[in-house]
């Protein structure tokens, strides 16, 4: 959701509203295992923190595990926030299902016994053959995909009508003029409709804006807030760059959990010791006959 995240910025950043008195917020949750969603847009007014935040906008991203996750969280988002107007889900389907490696692979046998876990840097490194991270090249690490795309879908939802009367986003709609599915890769289809349904939501949430602006200063000029040249603008470059940088945040994500939730066989440790040359029976046996003498040796001193 990151992309979008870049859209709602500059677009509220062009738009002349006084931002001493109204916060325009565009917040993306910093873990995806969050029980809220993707992204979160809101208005509140700073002059009266009394009134409650307007959420007018929710996006989620989910890879084909967490479809039915993704769509049961959006559903509780229109059920908590009336004041919605755009809802964004976005699904990304892998090549194969992910699965953590398995014992006695390679990627098993080299990273689990590691003394430490990998930086992010030195971890992604291992994919590495000289080429540019690009869509269709999984992240082969070890011999072990941990994240690739096959194909990355999209569907956005506006609420029609009344932008300061609340109601709720229709999930189940059919309707072209509320809600848009399309796909992003391999290739582009459908999403010109999808940009429409998100524009539309944009704009609906200047409204929303500048409803919120009249409350504060019911004598300002909305005018320049309706200036047809300030634009919503979505990069379609940009998402496919940050889908690109996911890939490595994923694997780097899965391998984190995994190293340090997968227990490790009896003896093994994660710290320098690991490294220290093992001694064998027959060594520890001289040493202990060794310890011995060396008492006896004592003893007859003594005497």
């Amino acid at each position: 959701m990151a992309t979008f995240q870049c859209a709602f910025n500059d677009f509220f950043s062009a738009l002349p509203f006084p931002k001493k008195l109204v916060n325009a917020n565009v917040l993306t949750s910093i873990t995806s295992k969050s029980s809220v969603p993707d992204l979160r847009i809101s208005l509140q007014s700073i002059a009266d923190y009394d009134v409650s935040v307007i959420v007018t906008g929710v996006g989620e991203t989910a890879f084909t595990q967490g479809i039915m996750p993704m769509y049961h969280k959006l559903r509780t988002a229109v059920e908590v926030y009336p004041s919605l107007l755009l809802a964004v889900a976005a699904a990304v389907d892998e090549i194969s299902p992910y699965h953590t490696p398995r014992a006695g692979s390679p990627a098993w046998n080299t990273l689990l016994f590691e003394p430490t876990i990998r930086s992010q840097k030195d971890f992604l490194a291992g994919a590495g053959t000289g080429s540019t991270p690009a869509l269709n090249r999984p992240m082969i690490i070890e011999g072990h995909t941990w994240s690739s795309i096959a194909r990355v879908r999209m569907k956005a939802w506006i609420r029609l009508g009344d932008v300061d009367v609340d109601g709720h986003i229709d999930m189940d709609t059919t309707d072209p003029n509320e809600v848009a599915e399309g796909t992003f890769y391999p290739t582009n289809d459908g999403m010109d409709n999808v940009l429409a349904i998100i524009e539309r939501g944009a704009i609906m949430t200047r409204e929303r804006l500048i409803l919120l602006c009249q409350k504060i200063q019911p004598n300002i000029d909305v005018r320049p807030l309706r200036d047809p040249n300030i634009v919503f603008h979505f990069d379609l470059d940009l998402l496919h760059t940050k889908l690109v940088g996911g890939m490595g945040e994923t694997a780097y994500e899965r391998y984190e959990e995994w190293y340090t939730k997968t227990p490790r066989p009896r003896g093994t440790k994660r710290n320098a010791d690991a490294l220290a040359e093992p001694v064998s029976s027959g060594t520890r046996s001289k040493k202990k006959r060794q310890r011995t003498v060396g008492v006896m040796t004592r003893n007859r001193k003594r005497r």
